[in-house]
């Protein structure tokens, strides 16, 4: 699996009006019809993903959005971006504030997906019978510091500050 598959496969899976975590279950279904080799790829994307969404930028988002994020946290809402598909995820890494263009603030009341970390490791389980073996994801964690201290939210994300502080 490529990434471009790998954004197939999270397109595929969507469906209509999902939740997060029904659409991780859907995944993890569709992840249990690939060979073991696949899932393991999917996996390592998923990390890689986390990676490159470890940004201040996007960490303040995050704050925004879910009032406060912690780490742990922070990589569930990394989830749930990866769940709304390449163009979204691509855009929010170009400009954290363009999330603000296209975020549904009525059906959502926290934006997180915790399965979509695990959905791999679940399908690999299912498919094979064994534990998924171990990946190299980045650790993620006070992405804080690649802001200045007293750095101006509403001024850094002005379209995602009125929408949550306005």
């Amino acid at each position: 699996m490529n990434e471009a598959k790998f954004w197939e496969v999270i397109e595929k899976a969507r469906g209509t009006a999902l939740t997060p975590e029904e659409h991780a279950q859907r995944l993890v279904a569709q992840l249990v019809t690939t060979p073991p080799d696949d899932i393991r790829e999917f996996d390592r994307i998923v990390g890689t993903l986390l990676a490159r969404g470890n940004r201040g930028e996007l960490r303040v988002a995050a704050n925004l959005i879910n009032d406060g994020p912690s780490d742990e946290e922070f990589l569930f809402f990394l989830g749930w971006l990866i769940l709304q598909g390449r163009e979204k995820f691509e855009a929010a890494l170009k400009q954290a504030d363009s999330i603000a263009e296209w975020i549904d603030t009525t059906d959502v009341d926290n934006y997180e997906c915790e399965d979509l970390l695990y959905a791999a490791a679940n399908a690999y389980e299912t498919a094979t019978g064994q534990d998924l073996p171990p990946s190299e994801w980045p650790k993620i964690g006070d992405t804080a510091k690649l802001l200045k201290l007293g750095t101006d939210v509403a001024k850094l994300l002005p379209k995602l500050s009125a929408r949550w502080q306005g």
